[in-house]
């Protein structure tokens, strides 16, 4: 099935109003201090208390905002050692200033490329994933069932889970090109979630996914994945003019 539609039918209402919070706006300003400075993967990051005091914020927001880019596979912190920029961090900082607007035909095709991408990677995660790939994504699942009801925050994590299932395959190349294409469209993922609206049940079907992987039957992985995305399409493609199938 080829998706297009009319873009300027695919922005609900109210969506550019949406003002991020302030964890949102401190995970932004530590993305783009580790973007901008000398910092390389596997460096660490100054102290808790300097970064606070840096964003004129206290310790326990920086934390919070610490531990989102953690799920969003930017950072890594260690208990007793410090925040380290993680092997990712670069690719996941680094995006295009220029990029424009999300529009309706980019995030339909977004969704039939993450077809042709994720259910495989699903497929080979259910008998390739490691122990603590597994708890990293039951730990977003965790995170994701708090943020329910704040759109912005739940998007970064439902982005990091399926980053986390892309690693769980075993395959770099194909974790890392489900990664950036992520990454490059935070924008239309965005609005993805807006459009589709209903976060509960899809943060039921991102828990359904997680136990067909961890049961380690491929067909299952591999369908449930195809099953949530492709349901995820149909909605999002009804809320904008289908031009043509094929």
């Amino acid at each position: 099935m080829v998706i297009t539609a009319d873009p300027s039918q695919i922005w609900s209402d109210g969506v550019r109003d949406r003002r991020p919070s302030l964890t949102d706006e401190l995970a932004d300003g530590v993305a783009r201090f580790v973007g901008e400075s000398d910092l390389g993967a596997g460096d660490r990051l100054p102290p808790v208390r300097s970064l606070a005091e840096r964003f004129g914020v206290a310790a326990p927001t920086m934390r919070e905002a610490l531990r989102r880019l953690e799920a969003e596979g930017v950072l890594v912190m260690r208990h007793g050692s410090g925040v380290y920029v993680s092997r990712e961090a670069v690719r996941r900082v680094i995006g295009n200033p220029h990029a424009s607007p999300a529009d309706a035909t980019t995030i339909l095709e977004l969704l039939e490329t993450r077809l042709l991408l994720e259910p495989t990677a699903a497929e080979l995660a259910s008998s390739r994933a490691t122990r603590d790939g597994r708890d990293a994504a039951r730990s977003l699942l965790e995170l994701a069932a708090s943020q329910l009801d704040d759109p912005i925050s739940l998007n970064r994590t439902n982005l990091g889970f399926h980053v986390a299932i892309g690693r769980l395959s075993g395959n770099t190349v194909l974790a890392q090109t489900i990664e950036a294409l992520l990454a490059e469209h935070r924008c239309e993922q965005a609005e993805i979630l807006v459009l589709y609206e209903d976060s509960t049940r899809d943060h039921l079907e991102h828990r359904a996914l997680l136990d067909a992987i961890l049961s380690g039957d491929a067909g299952a992985a591999h369908r449930t994945m195809f099953e949530h995305l492709v349901s995820v399409s149909e909605f999002v493609a009804e809320r904008a003019p289908v031009v043509g199938d094929a």
